[in-house]
């Protein structure tokens, strides 16, 4: 029993350390767009496995992508937020905000995109994690991983739904979010 519950505050702890940065990322990108919670959602889980996916190859098989080309991921973020920066300049300039006059400018695969850029420190840890684990250990730690990843979400949408938080999301989080993709993208390329 001893076992089952150090292993189990050993997997919280991991995910809660290795994804604090995923927190400020899925309420800002909450607050940008407020409708579109399932494709945000679903697409911080298919990030999320693609992480623990490549970290349990790695385990298993030994490092499939050498750590120093795991950096060059950061251009992802730092391509999605030009792109947001761009489109804010573009509807500055009497445009209407291309990410609004548009219903469907969320594209669900740059969530789980900037995820998996992000998880490179992720699998630095998961990976050696997984390999000392016996098979019924990794499946604790995966059945927890999907457990904190939907609490994530839910406690990064109620930061951006909480009263006195909310005015502060929906004023700036548009403007913050592709500045923190770009600085969370240079210190992936640059780490």
């Amino acid at each position: 029993m001893d076992h089952l519950f150090s292993n189990t505050i050993l997997a919280i702890s991991t995910f809660a350390i290795t994804n604090i940065d995923d927190l400020l990322l899925l309420s800002l990108y909450f607050s940008k767009h407020p409708n579109k919670t399932k494709q945000i959602v679903g697409s911080q889980y298919l990030g999320i496995l693609c992480i623990v996916v490549i970290s349990l190859c790695a385990s298993t098989l030994g490092y499939i992508i050498a750590p120093g080309y795991i950096s060059f991921l950061g251009i992802i973020p730092v391509f999605i937020g030009l792109k947001d920066l761009y489109q804010h300049y573009y509807s500055r300039n009497g445009e209407q905000d291309l990410s609004d006059k548009n219903p469907h400018s969320l594209q669900p695969i740059s969530v789980a995109m900037v995820t998996f850029a992000n998880g490179g420190d992720n699998i630095g840890v998961y990976t050696p994690l997984f390999a000392g684990l016996h098979i019924q250990n990794i499946y604790l730690y995966l059945f927890i991983f999907i457990l904190m990843t939907g609490l994530w979400c839910l406690f990064a949408r109620y930061l951006v739904r909480h009263k006195r938080l909310k005015k502060h999301f929906a004023r700036y989080g548009k403007t913050l979010l592709p500045f923190f993709l770009i600085v969370m993208g240079l210190c992936i390329l640059f780490k």
